[in-house]
């Protein structure tokens, strides 16, 4: 019997480990396919998973197990540390051979698949780890993103087994699935208006985003909130999951392309390619910091810059944690970006680079955890699309913490200004401020202390005064870093409380 070990791949189309483990069963007399998928405890209870990601596996899960029994298969649910759920699984039904897409995930992931590929190792049992987002590991060929890009669309082919009869390849499962009761969940509660999970709901995404109209407004839609939601493709969490490949993305954009060659001048179609280029950069973009991920696993828990170690301290005061997670913290931008963030798992990417700059650079909140939370572990638990390989890299950049001399730093007053001017998603995602009109939302000196009656009658408070002062909190951030950078010691050393709020020339 073979095995397809769904992880973060939750996909029928597209995946070399189902479409090669179906074409062996004939070929290789491997045996018939038996699809599972693992939930793990350790996993589930792990500091960045929440309920939210939970649930959205849940629902990828149900639109998998009915796509799989629509071609003769059934998926099988269960519950353990994939090593022992190996072991039990080898001891009673011999396994022939365990297919897999390869991951660049977190410590706990790695570590996990390294156990599990040792015992398969013990036992003789071949484990295909296909590689996929086109990462090397090792000492693999590493191709640049056009390369990767352009052998993907020319030569890459996108399998898909719906509309096939394959039941004769699929095992009957020798078990049963686990009782979902008996599933642990993780932690926190699930966002109400979060993305849903399962293939139609990427495909749709799709649908309407690789359209002419769509992409040719994607770089101008990409900063604002106010535009960002409609005018992004959306599908970073589909992409985290493995509910759509990157494949399908580059070609998709290909023939969005090619279609528009030749239906509209040539002026415009020029524009239009550098649009489509854009979007791709981006995909670039994630691919670099997946890269960086896989080479340098350490970068959850170590700074890129070693002499960045100990830069945060690990002990802070807890309110400047507090008001940060409330989006509670007196500027009113990133407030509504936390507010919207925490009832939706998404801000657009302006957004989260904003939140992040504005935790790690003007609360000097730490990017790892301690004894406390640090950012990074509680930015995972919101975002529904995290994915380790592509945020922990990220959060370095924002906060320093890398070799590379520029900051990006956001003044949280002014991004505001830059991406919101007329306050409409403040005012969106802050009742106190809803009576204000245009830009005296997002001014501090006018919204400290402000309660409009909406709020009033909702049991709000009035809107907090600023928690720092902006500018020279940054520029106490900027200093150390820049110190740090160069060689040098910095002027003071971090307050022994971990507190700024200990020094009033930065308030």
């Amino acid at each position: 019997m073979q095995i397809v070990w769904f992880k973060r791949d939750l996909r029928l189309q597209d995946s070399r480990p189902l479409f090669e483990s179906l074409k062996r069963c004939n070929i290789e007399r491997f045996g018939v396919v038996l699809p599972i998928y693992i939930h793990e405890p350790s996993q589930i209870a792990h500091p960045d998973v929440s309920r939210q990601h939970q649930m959205f596996v849940r629902e990828t899960l149900d639109e998998l197990a009915e796509d799989l029994e629509a071609i003769g298969g059934r998926l099988v649910e269960l519950c353990g540390e994939a090593l022992e759920v190996f072991k039990r699984i080898h001891a009673q039904h011999k396994i022939a051979k365990v297919w897999s897409h390869r991951e660049t995930t977190n410590q706990a992931g790695f570590t996990r698949d390294v156990a599990v590929r040792g015992f398969f190792s013990g036992q003789d049992i071949p484990f295909d780890e296909t590689p996929q987002n086109g990462i090397a590991r090792g000492a693999e060929v590493r191709q640049s993103f056009p390369d990767y890009f352009a052998e993907t669309v020319r030569n890459h082919t996108v399998r898909d087994p719906r509309g096939v009869d394959l039941t004769a390849r699929f095992a009957t499962p020798p078990f049963h699935s686990v009782d979902p009761a008996e599933i642990p969940l993780a932690g926190g509660a699930d966002k109400t208006y979060r993305a849903r999970g399962g293939r139609k709901a990427a495909e749709a995404l799709m649908q309407r985003f690789f359209q002419a109209n769509t992409i040719f407004a994607y770089p101008k839609r990409l900063s604002s909130p106010n535009s960002a939601f409609d005018g992004c493709s959306r599908l970073s969490p589909y992409l985290a999951y493995g509910v759509i490949s990157d494949v399908e993305i580059f070609q998709a954009v290909d023939r969005a392309v090619t279609d528009a060659n030749g239906s509209m001048p040539k002026a415009a179609f020029h524009r239009f390619e550098s649009a489509a280029r854009f979007y791709l950069d981006r995909l670039a973009w994630r691919r670099d910091y997946m890269q960086t991920f896989e080479d340098q696993p350490d970068l959850e828990y170590k700074c890129m810059l070693p002499a960045c170690d100990g830069l945060r301290p690990q002990t802070y005061d807890p309110e400047l944690m507090a008001r940060f997670v409330a989006g509670k913290t007196g500027f009113p931008f990133v407030d509504a970006l936390m507010r919207c963030l925490r009832a939706t798992g998404h801000v657009h990417m302006r957004g989260r680079a904003t939140l992040a700059s504005f935790a790690t650079m003007n609360l000097f909140l730490p990017v790892f955890s301690g004894d406390q939370d640090g950012v990074a572990r509680f930015l995972a638990r919101q975002f529904i699309d995290w994915e380790p390989a592509v945020h922990f890299p990220i959060l370095q950049l924002i906060s320093g913490t890398t070799p590379f001399e520029r900051m990006m730093v956001y003044n949280p007053i002014k991004a505001g200004f830059d991406h919101d001017p007329k306050g409409d998603f403040v005012r969106q995602w802050l009742p106190e401020l809803s009576d204000l009109e245009g830009g005296a939302a997002l001014q501090p000196e006018l919204t400290s202390s402000h309660l409009s009656q909406e709020a009033l009658s909702g049991g709000y408070e009035p809107y907090p005064s600023p928690i720092v002062d902006a500018k020279a909190s940054a520029r106490y951030a900027k200093d150390r870093i820049k110190r740090i950078q160069s060689g040098e010691p910095a002027k003071e050393a971090v307050p022994k409380t971990g507190s700024l709020v200990d020094q009033p020339s930065l308030f």
